[in-house]
């Protein structure tokens, strides 16, 4: 087809002023991205982009808002937008493209547009004059149209990429990133097209690019600032500034100027500044970094020989260089660290394509039984990871299955329910063999579906409660999750997450963290719900299982501005030197680190004598249970060497020592 054939001409909008201008403002935002994700890897096909594929993009951002818990997503209502102008349509999407797409450097505004966006060519839409744009089809009658979205250079690329972190709103980072990173698992993989799909050279590690504390780095680097942030001077730079201050006090304005501008020219010809920058450090303006030590203690001793400090000033000088030197080394460690735990939450975590296959399971699984039984009392509810919100694309869907009445008196009911699964298997699924484990504490039924290793057990509301109370700590800030996936990894690589040989359960290890961000971080980053006068009275089996589920705890953890980076290393620290594990115990309940309050049972019936606890972490709600009670002696004593040995490779910023890779 003719590549340059003219686009569809561009009505005048006016429908984009009576919308919401935030959820105008993410969707253009979102629609560049998807472009700028796209501009990669569709130069093969005449740079062509359809509708249909566009559609489908936002089609599965839809999902994405739509099964999402409320407050998960900051921009979350932009998905009435995507709703009233059908984005997730080829043919509102063609309407979107016409009327309502961003006015950037190449396009002309609409009438009503209120921003700017930088973006290096145009975006008006074509018709697809083969009819085979994208190597789709027709939909029904309507005609396919594309628009064009040939590859950025590198200049354009770091120009948008600039563009992105000083003007998109700060607000949108975080949830953009997220939404790119799930487009990248979940549609641009399974597209037609088997290339690679990212624009940015190391793939999905590039979402860290659009996350907001990354460009919030990028920009106080860059010496750029929003108009609602203030700049802020780095500790360098207020050495500078204090030092300039100072040449004006003691040398006089002449001899003060004469001796800055030759600093700078210095730092100029070092190539250590621009000449821009050099332009705006003598008049005062801007205050980079860069200053490396040479040159500091060179301006040290310079000032010391004109008499405008002394030599305690002198000494006190370095000193605080070397202490803006250590501040940057720590900072610039730490988002190392975070970056890397990012990732590492980003490929293993479970999309929500996942999630749903796993709710579908559940919901099939209740109405077959119900069918069967003929008894629309039955329940099934998901516990465990995926009713936590702690899964990744390898965890087992756990359901429990109430208010069933067994048909055999004679027959374990675990084994009646795994013949009956098995019997509806035949009639509706495709399960492979359902097995059942009636001598197990729990006894369960288990099979697999759609590669999903699916287990049920019967009347256990105590699981579907525990899940309840993480996943209510977990969306209450969102380190929660990071710092689990990481430490869960750290902790299987080393070898001590294995419940059944006798070390950390997945469920022990999620206590450590809780408590951890309860009691040991200043300020505490999530408050103690069991706790809450706002508790809501719930009983199990006599046990007393209140907490509050009802109050929005929105920004709870914000004035502890610690990244997930540094939070891992005091995580480690806490649990591999501070915690007394012969005399302490992790209260959840309590939301504390407390000298132990539990006396352990006995070890046997022949045997009175109290179990050997070498680490005790109750359980939330039955507070007399050991969750680690069959941990030995010998394994927590490796459980604390490889929490000390992770802390000191994270120390060093040897990430691959501490997660073993």
């Amino acid at each position: 087809m003719d590549s340059h054939r003219a686009p569809i001409p561009r009505p005048k909008a006016t429908a984009h002023t009576n919308n919401n201008t935030n959820q105008v403002l993410f969707i253009d935002a979102l629609f560049l991205l998807i472009l700028f994700d796209c501009s990669g890897h569709y130069d093969h096909l005449d740079d062509q982009l359809s509708c249909v594929e566009i559609a489908e993009a936002f089609a599965h951002v839809r999902q994405i808002f739509e099964y999402s818990d409320p407050g998960e997503f900051d921009n979350g209502h932009s998905v009435a937008f995507i709703r009233q102008h059908r984005l997730d349509t080829p043919e509102g999407m063609m309407n979107y493209l016409i009327y309502h797409s961003p006015h950037t450097s190449t396009n002309p505004p609409p009438t009503g547009r209120q921003r700017k966006y930088y973006f290096p060519y145009s975006i008006d839409l074509h018709l697809a004059d083969d009819n085979t744009c994208g190597g789709l089809g027709y939909l029904g009658d309507t005609e396919e149209h594309h628009i064009h979205v040939r590859q950025f250079t590198a200049a354009e690329r770091k120009m948008f990429l600039r563009f992105y972190a000083k003007s998109i709103p700060m607000s949108f980072h975080n949830d953009l990133a997220v939404l790119t990173q799930e487009l990248r698992l979940d549609v641009w993989y399974r597209m037609i097209r088997p290339k690679d799909v990212c624009c940015l050279p190391n793939g999905m590690e590039a979402v860290k690019m659009f996350t907001k504390e990354y460009n919030d780095c990028k920009r106080v680097a860059a010496g750029r600032r929003l108009e609602d942030e203030p700049n802020q001077l780095s500790p360098m730079d207020q050495q500078l500034k204090a030092l300039k201050n100072k040449l004006g006090d003691y040398l006089g304005d002449e001899l003060e100027t004469a001796m800055w501008n030759g600093f700078v020219s210095n730092l100029r010809d070092f190539n250590i500044i621009t000449n821009e920058e050099a332009e705006t450090w003598k008049r005062g303006d801007d205050w980079g970094d860069g200053v490396n030590t040479a040159l500091w203690n060179g301006l040290i001793n310079n000032l010391r020989y004109f008499n405008a400090i002394t030599d305690e000033e002198a000494d006190m000088y370095r000193q605080h260089q070397r202490q803006a030197q250590d501040t940057e080394n720590l900072a610039q460690r730490n988002i190392a660290i975070t970056e890397y735990m990012d990732k590492l939450r980003a490929t293993q975590a479970a999309t929500p394509r996942r999630k749903n296959e796993v709710q579908a399971i559940r919901h099939a699984v209740e109405r077959r039984l119900r069918e069967h039984y003929r008894d629309y009392g039955i329940e099934v509810h998901l516990f465990g990871s995926f009713a936590s919100g702690l899964c990744s694309m390898s965890s087992d869907a756990d359901m429990t299955v109430y208010n069933i009445r067994m048909a055999s008196p004679h027959c374990p009911p675990i084994v009646e329910l795994a013949a009956v699964l098995q019997r509806i298997s035949y009639q509706r699924f495709s399960y492979q063999r359902v097995t059942s484990i009636p001598n197990a504490r729990v006894p369960i039924a288990s099979w697999k579906l759609h590669g999903i290793q699916c287990d049920a057990n019967l009347n256990q509301p105590m699981g579907v409660h525990n899940s309840k109370l993480i996943s209510t700590y977990s969306k209450i800030d969102d380190r929660f999750m990071t710092l689990w996936f990481s430490i869960k990894q750290i902790g299987k690589q080393h070898g001590i997450i294995s419940a059944s040989t006798g070390f950390l359960s997945s469920y022990a290890l999620t206590m450590l963290l809780i408590v951890f961000l309860q009691d040991v971080t200043s300020p505490t980053i999530l408050p103690r719900l069991q706790q809450s006068p706002l508790a809501t009275l719930h009983i199990i089996d006599g046990y007393d299982c209140s907490f509050d589920s009802q109050t929005i705890y929105t920004n709870y953890g914000a004035d502890n501005t610690r990244s997930v980076g540094q939070l891992l290393i005091d995580f480690f620290y806490f649990y591999g030197y501070i915690f007394d594990y012969a005399s302490q115990e992790v209260h959840p309940s309590l939301g504390m680190i407390q000298n132990r309050s539990i006396t352990p049972p006995a070890r046997s019936r022949m045997d009175r004598r109290p179990k050997d606890w070498p680490i005790c972490i109750l359980d939330p709600f039955i507070t007399d249970r050991n969750v680690a009670g069959n941990c030995g002696k010998e394994n927590v004593a490796r459980i604390q060497t490889c929490f000390q040995s992770a802390y000191h490779a994270l120390q060093e910023n040897d990430i691959n020592k501490a997660f073993c890779v």
